[in-house]
Order: C-alpha cells, then sequence, then structure tokens
C-alpha cells in the first residue's frame, strides 16, 4: 500500500478528530464525578466527625463527605471539640434538612449551607458559641451569611457562651498551625 501525501493528511486529521472527541468524552465523564450534587431537601445523617462536618446520604442514596461553609470547629483534642461534634449531631437530627452543596474543598470534602428546621445551621452554631467564623474562607458565603455569621460570633463572644467561656480559646487554624510547626521541629 503507497500512502500518498493525501491520504497521510486524511489519516491525520481523522486521528486529530478521534483524540479530540476523546478527550472531550473523558473529560465530560471527569467533570460529572466532580461536580456538586443537586441541592436539596431529603438529604441524612450518617455520622458527624466533629463540630463542622459530617458524612451524609442524599437523596439518591449517595454517602457523601461534607463540611459546613464558613465555620470552623475545635480540632479533637482542643477544649470544646467534643460539645461542639455533639451539638452538630444533635441539630442534624432535628427536622427536614436542606443542604445547598457550594463546592469540594482541598480535602475532597463537599462545602455545603445547611438549613435545619428552616434555621441556618453554621449561624445557630456561632451562636451558641461551639464554633468559629472562618473569615479566611467567607468568600464561600453570601453577603448575608456573612453579616449574620460576624454578629452571631460576636454575640456569643459578649455573652462568653461556649468556647468563649475561655479566657482565650485557641481558634482551630491557629491550633493545626501550631501543631505543624511542632511537628517540623521534631524532624
Amino acid at each position: 500500500m503507497i500512502v500518498t501525501p493525501r491520504k497521510l493528511k486524511r489519516l491525520i486529521v481523522v486521528l486529530a478528530l478521534s483524540i479530540a472527541a476523546a478527550v472531550t468524552a473523558w473529560s465530560e465523564n471527569s467533570t460529572a464525578r466532580n461536580e456538586a450534587p443537586a441541592s436539596a431537601s431529603g438529604y441524612r445523617l450518617v455520622r458527624v466527625f466533629d463540630g463542622d462536618s459530617m458524612l451524609m446520604r442524599n437523596p439518591e442514596g449517595e454517602t457523601l463527605k461534607m463540611r459546613i461553609a464558613g465555620i470552623d470547629a475545635p480540632e479533637k483534642s482542643q477544649p470544646f471539640a467534643d460539645p461542639a461534634r455533639d451539638r452538630l449531631g444533635e441539630l442534624l437530627q432535628h427536622g427536614p434538612l436542606e443542604v445547598a452543596i457550594l463546592k469540594k474543598d482541598v480535602y475532597g470534602r463537599w462545602l455545603a449551607s445547611i438549613r435545619v428546621a428552616d434555621r441556618d445551621l453554621g449561624q445557630l452554631l456561632l451562636e451558641e458559641g461551639h464554633v468559629w467564623f472562618f473569615r479566611r474562607y467567607q468568600s464561600d458565603l453570601t453577603t448575608e451569611q456573612k453579616r449574620l455569621y460576624d454578629s452571631a460570633e460576636k454575640m456569643a463572644r459578649d455573652a462568653r457562651r461556649g468556647l468563649w467561656a475561655d479566657a482565650i480559646p485557641l481558634p482551630p487554624w491557629e491550633f493545626r498551625q501550631r501543631s505543624r510547626e511542632a511537628r517540623q521541629r521534631e524532624n
């Protein structure tokens, strides 16, 4: 078989189109796996990990790791971690849940705003003094949520509720930073 320049050109075009189609199909499948599940009611708690993250089952039966956007709970070895975890579990058992998925975080968890019995769960945990307003990631919140979260944290702090009963509570992001630095010094 003799391959003429014209046949070679056709072969290259066909090959290029085939590769483009394959890449597009792969990309669409890859994107679909990382797209946020539909926001909806009908989510059920499977397990609470700490005061801001949990495992939930969506209406389609999929199990998803989630984190509440805009708040940061004490780490497991910090004071007030257990009450924060227990309260989150208790609240997630009350009334219907409305979950609005925002995006995936760097740890593969879905960031979400969650409403329970028509109350914003992040705001409620802030008002009760179980968590901090995670201002570093406030861009994930609506303007109204930012205002409400800031106000809720201030109310809890002023009333010395929950973790604010401690004279100088250590925010979890500082706790994590100190822990990383201590591990680095050990190595």
